[in-house]
């Protein structure tokens, strides 16, 4: 078991780590970091999608931090710093190392790893067909979950805990009206795009094993709440 988790964090740290350096920290500064983009590529409003600070030991590279987009002025990124606990594992502590000049800043790939929530079989297939730019996470998987821990809708926390435990980088959500993106780790809404729903079976979320709400809950009344920005 040791093993398998020991090679399940390490293949999980390089994947993160191993992507491509948009930008080098300059200066941190009261838990935010500026840097100088190297990059010439990046488009800046994929920063909304979040960040990792990685820095370089020797020839290995590991995750210190996550950073949210801030602003970009005089050729200057600002970004906020928090905890990175994605790939926590009770049998390997975490080395606690903390963002220093020269690390690198790698931009969030992971939210096309999405888990989509949505109120019918029809509107699920539906989104799946209209982007096809995604990869979907198996529901099943993410229902199953949920009631062997006798709950048929996730938390803020049951939501994180999942897209940690099997690498999801957003979560994806049909509304009445429109299709919201949500990065996984800070449940931040990264976008938002034009859908109108087509059927609510006021199920918990479509999969395979879907399970009834009661009469008093509302599927878009309980998601609206649950994705609702926290101050």
């Amino acid at each position: 078991m040791f093993k398998k988790t020991f090679i399940f964090f390490f293949f999980s740290l390089f994947m993160y780590a191993n992507q491509i350096t948009s930008a080098v920290i300059d200066k941190v500064e009261q838990g935010y970091v500026y840097a100088h983009i190297v990059d010439n590529n990046l488009n800046l409003d994929e920063l909304k999608n979040g960040a990792f600070i990685v820095k370089d030991v020797e020839e290995h590279s590991i995750i210190v931090a996550r950073a949210n987009f801030v602003s970009f002025e005089n050729n200057v990124l600002k970004l906020e710093l928090y905890t990175f606990s994605d790939l926590k594992q009770t049998a390997l502590p975490l080395p606690v190392l903390a963002p220093q000049i020269g690390d690198r800043v790698v931009l969030n790939t992971y939210v096309k790893h999405t888990m989509l929530i949505a109120p019918s079989k029809q509107d699920y297939e539906m989104v799946q067909n209209n982007f096809k730019d995604f990869i979907y996470f198996d529901t099943n998987v993410f229902a199953a979950n949920l009631y062997s821990s006798s709950l048929i809708v996730p938390s803020r926390n049951d939501l994180r805990d999942f897209c940690k435990t099997w690498v999801v980088g957003s979560i994806m959500y049909v509304a009445e009206n429109n299709l919201s993106l949500y990065e996984c780790s800070s449940l931040k809404k990264i976008a938002s795009f034009e859908y109108k729903v087509n059927k609510n079976e006021n199920i918990n979320f479509y999969s395979n094993i879907s399970k009834q709400l009661s009469k008093t809950t509302d599927y878009f009344s309980y998601y609206n709440e649950l994705f609702k920005e926290k101050e």
